[in-house]
């Protein structure tokens, strides 16, 4: 992200890096701090529920990608079958 102006100190700056830190044995934070002052910025709170879904959610994603490069694969194949059969006609 670009352009962040702090509440600050009222300078712009850009994020370079989304730190994480653990509050307690399952909670973690993750955050960011304004290169010019230090005020943090908390993005979102995560716990090991979260974490589990989203790690779920990613392999979810890599399957559907997977099934429809096989689908746009399959369709191309009948494409170019049915069309050189229709040109055989």
């Amino acid at each position: 992200m670009d352009n962040i102006l702090c509440d600050k100190c009222s300078k712009h700056f850009n994020i370079k890096k989304i730190k994480e830190r653990k509050l307690d044995d399952d909670v973690k934070v993750n955050y960011f701090t304004c290169p010019h002052c230090s005020t943090e910025y908390r993005s979102f709170y995560n716990n090991k529920a979260i974490r589990d879904r989203l790690f779920k959610m990613k392999q979810m994603q890599r399957e559907i990608k997977k099934m429809t490069d096989q689908n746009v694969l399959e369709c191309e194949e009948l494409r170019v079958k049915y069309e050189e059969d229709a040109e055989t006609m």
